[in-house]
């Protein structure tokens, strides 16, 4: 899915992905289910601080829950 080489990441092409590669056989964790994560880590961060500044006045947000 990547390739590093010298200090630098990147994706690799469609072209460049072996043939016999499934999603559904990877145990790697994918771009998307990390970007997830960071999403609802962001999420609860931003909520925290709101809460702790006074600015919060609605409930906890479930954003795992929402989507």
């Amino acid at each position: 899915m990547v390739e590093r080489s010298a200090g630098k990441l990147r994706l690799l092409r469609w072209a460049e992905l072996p043939r016999v590669w499934s999603p559904e056989t990877d145990n790697r964790v994918s771009v998307w289910e990390a970007l997830h994560y960071v999403i609802c880590a962001l999420a609860y961060r931003r909520y925290t601080l709101c809460e702790s500044e006074g600015w919060a006045k609605a409930k906890k947000p479930a954003p795992t829950t929402s989507w």
